[in-house]
């Protein structure tokens, strides 16, 4: 059921995208589109309490689905003309850019790695069991933004932030009940930040390069730390990245 939530995650984010523009890297289609998504899965989940309707995977499958197939209604001719444009791409080994090929492997390994810790290992920062963690548990149970926590100031000091991060949690709660981890999401973060900043930086200094200063961005030691950190310091960081580059 999370996988669920994701894909539908990535085809609203994809589909505002495409509605954008036609022509984008791959790389730039898997990081944009998640963080469009899910940041329009959190505006989902604050007009679904405003209009007093519980969480639940059938209200979110049923307005994401709304709102995908308008928008490509929307989007009809560019869809037809997107078509038309396809290619598949050419594969030639003589081409093959073998340094490039090697940082992303050693990144693949190090991305791998950082996952496993991330998924295995639950929330222990005391700012995500005391704030982050716990809305986006009590969010799913509850079924609405503004929780029970609040009326006894128990929501903790991220109880003041803007519902981007610990909405994005309780979405994967809501998916994935509430005994699956939901710091999928942050690994989803992660990758954005990488494969955009990747996406970005190639169109100006090549693949080789481009490959490259994104193991150096990855490899970061205090970057690196928090991709398996349930703190809202990742997912800020792959937006102001997102935004910054693409201004």
């Amino acid at each position: 059921m999370l996988a669920l939530g994701i894909i539908l995650c990535y085809l609203l984010g994809l589909s505002v995208m495409l509605l954008i523009n036609r022509k984008y890297l791959l790389a730039e289609l898997i990081g944009y589109s998640f963080l469009i998504g899910i940041g329009l899965e959190t505006v989902f989940l604050f007009l679904l309490d405003i209009v007093g309707v519980q969480y639940s995977v059938g209200a979110l499958v049923g307005l994401n689905a709304l709102s995908i197939l308008a928008i490509n209604a929307a989007n009809y001719k560019g869809l037809l003309q997107l078509k038309d444009e396809f290619k598949m791409p050419s594969f030639d080994i003589k081409h093959i850019n073998f340094v490039a090929v090697f940082l992303f492997a050693l990144a693949a390994y190090l991305f791998y790695v950082i996952t496993v810790k991330n998924l295995f290992w639950p929330a222990t920062e005391h700012d995500s069991i005391g704030s982050f963690d716990k809305l986006a548990r009590i969010m799913a149970i509850e079924g609405k933004l503004k929780i029970s926590l609040f009326q006894y100031g128990l929501e903790g000091a991220g109880g003041v932030y803007p519902p981007l991060f610990h909405g994005s949690l309780a979405y994967a709660y809501i998916f994935g009940g509430i005994y699956v981890l939901p710091k999928i999401m942050i690994t989803l973060y992660f990758l954005s930040l990488l494969t955009v900043f990747y996406s970005v930086v190639n169109k100006y200094v090549g693949s080789t390069a481009g490959a490259l200063l994104t193991f150096i961005l990855m490899i970061t030691p205090e970057l690196f730390s928090h991709a398996a950190l349930g703190l809202g310091n990742l997912p800020t960081t792959a937006y102001v990245c997102a935004g910054g580059l693409a201004t």
